[in-house]
């Protein structure tokens, strides 16, 4: 971090992540205090239960979340879930957005000749950059 920060120091620096497959602890929990911020699409892996015991803790910073409601790893209740558990802490800046009738992977693998999928996509890819503008971000690590 200290390198990425040197070229302009106090710039804010976030995290953006799109499907993070094997490692939604390590990369969205346990990472987010060291950014200003965390932007994640359709995380896998990460159970409730993790996140009451590891993530209590460690988001400390901005999170914004693109979930597909049928999901099979990480859904809407999941998200909702996550975000109650982030709220009842204390956390305010945190964004939930579902993205219905999708399934895990739709912003990396969606099928772009298909409208549907594609007008999803950057729906998702819109909602990390208004919610990066909206922070003045200078610099987004993914």
């Amino acid at each position: 971090m200290d390198e990425l920060r040197k070229p302009k120091p106090g710039a804010k620096i976030d995290l953006a992540g799109f499907c993070y497959e094997l490692s939604p602890t390590k990369v969205f929990v346990e990472e987010n205090s060291k950014f200003d911020g965390t932007f994640a699409a359709h995380l896998s892996f990460l159970s409730y239960s993790e996140l009451k015991t590891r993530g209590a803790n460690c988001i400390t910073q901005p999170v914004s979340l693109a979930v597909a409601d049928s999901d099979i790893y990480y859904n809407s209740d999941r998200a909702r879930d996550t975000e109650a558990h982030l709220r009842q802490k204390g956390f305010t800046d945190v964004e939930v957005s579902i993205y219905k009738s999708f399934h895990n992977g739709w912003t990396t693998r969606g099928n772009l000749a298909d409208p549907v999928k594609k007008n999803a996509k950057d729906r998702a890819d819109t909602q990390a950059m208004d919610w990066f503008e909206s922070r003045q971000i200078s610099q987004v690590v993914s």
